[in-house]
């Protein structure tokens, strides 16, 4: 996660589980705190491709929106 004025590096093996909602996807690197990432910061194949890494990350909880 880079912004303006920082920079978040965590391994996916520290993701407990991803929430996707309507404009974010949740990543969840504790049972309390979450790392939200917004859609719009990504172009439709991007989006494509993280929802295919993330389906394919063994252990990992995952909650898609409908």
């Amino acid at each position: 996660v880079t912004g303006q004025s920082f920079s978040s590096e965590f391994p996916w093996a520290e993701v407990l589980r991803l929430v996707e909602t309507k404009g974010l996807f949740l990543v969840y690197n504790s049972n309390t705190n979450a790392v939200m990432l917004p859609k719009r910061a990504f172009s439709e194949q991007q989006l494509s491709d993280f929802r295919a890494l993330a389906s394919h990350l063994p252990g990992l909880e995952v909650k898609w929106r409908r």
